[in-house]
């Protein structure tokens, strides 16, 4: 009873001090980070390795058994867990309690580094730390357009603009068509010009060039000259010199046939409106995940999109933290409302 007593006599010190409390808090609470997630950090990290179509026996014997054993050794790696599929595989990297994850993902970079020389050409590996903020918090699926149009446009203009806006930590590109040009060769026509189709790919891939040839002093400044060859499309490709023969060079289009196309999918996106290109948006960590979203939300009515394309948002993770936090706020006054009624 002392104390309360002491209290009782010292109202306006107790007033002052709970005024400065709430007004502390006010002040932190405008910089905390908000989102659905703690700010934890696993000791995880994940590699992912993408392999064209190769079968997952072939994925296990020329691309999951290297990679084991130049990750095997890295310093606390506690357990490894791969999953394979067609054309792709994960492995799981479980590491002990308490390790430097940055440091760990370091380490796994320079293994995975160490084990590309005996991959197979074209294989792609990317290594992740797993955070809270990978999940994405923002998705669009942009619809209308031909495939191609939609994953240029995606990949161009969208990403760029989404990925300067603060907190942004990843915008990732999902569906669509990546433009490209095919040569497709005929095999009578290639075996006549003495030709072999792995030939063909070394000469193409020469004959598009883009280097520097030398330099030359100009207004007191040195310019570098370069030589590339001319604007690759439909159009000026077949013209490339591939081979010599006794009539002179013989041109790309005299032994293929070449046309605008896209490589095999291997992910598809469809929407209601129908295919469709998904772009993710996650945060960085500490970001908060209302902030980011009404940053991108603002950038998103910003873009001048081609007549024919528009976006259409899908999950909003920002939403559903406003209103928790509205939903907080209301049963806080409901409270101290039903604390006053009580009291008085």
């Amino acid at each position: 009873m002392r104390f309360y007593d002491r209290l009782t006599r010292q109202r306006s010190l107790v007033l002052v001090a709970t005024i400065g409390l709430m007004l502390a808090g006010l002040v932190a609470m405008k910089k905390l980070g908000t989102g659905i997630y703690p700010e934890v950090e696993f000791p995880r990290i994940v590699v992912v390795v993408r392999a064209s179509d190769l079968p997952p026996e072939e994925i296990q014997a020329a691309v999951v058994r290297p990679l084991e054993e130049s990750l095997a050794p890295v310093l606390g790696l506690r357990r490894m867990h791969v999953r394979i599929i067609r054309g792709a595989a994960e492995l799981a990297l479980q590491f002990t309690d308490g390790s430097d994850m940055w440091r760990a993902l370091q380490l796994v970079d320079a293994a995975a580094a160490r084990a590309r020389a005996s991959l197979p050409a074209g294989v792609e590996i990317e290594t992740q730390k797993v955070t809270p903020a990978d999940f994405p918090i923002l998705s669009y699926n942009l619809v209308g357009g031909t495939a191609s149009e939609r994953r240029e446009v995606a990949e161009q203009v969208i990403r760029p603009v989404f990925s300067r806006v603060p907190g942004v930590g990843r915008v990732e590109v999902v569906g669509g068509d990546p433009r490209e040009i095919e040569v497709v060769a005929d095999p009578t026509k290639l075996a006549a010009a003495g030709l072999r189709p792995n030939e063909l790919a070394r000469r193409v891939g020469e004959g598009i060039t883009r280097r520097a040839v030398g330099r030359f002093d100009s207004l007191r400044q040195s310019a570098t000259v370069l030589a590339e060859s001319p604007a690759l499309s439909v159009a000026t490709l077949p013209q490339l010199p591939i081979a010599v023969s006794r009539q002179g060079s013989v041109r790309l289009g005299a032994v293929a046939e070449v046309f605008d196309g896209a490589p095999d999918r291997t992910l598809a996106v469809h929407a209601p409106e129908g295919d469709a290109v998904q772009l993710s948006v996650s945060r960085m960590l500490g970001a908060s995940a209302p902030d980011v979203v009404s940053g991108i939300e603002d950038a998103a009515r910003a873009l001048h999109l081609p007549s024919d394309l528009s976006l259409k948002e899908v999950y909003n993770q920002g939403g559903l933290i406003h209103d928790a936090i509205l939903g907080i706020r209301d049963a806080i006054a409901i409270g101290i409302l039903l604390t006053v009624g009580v009291l008085a």
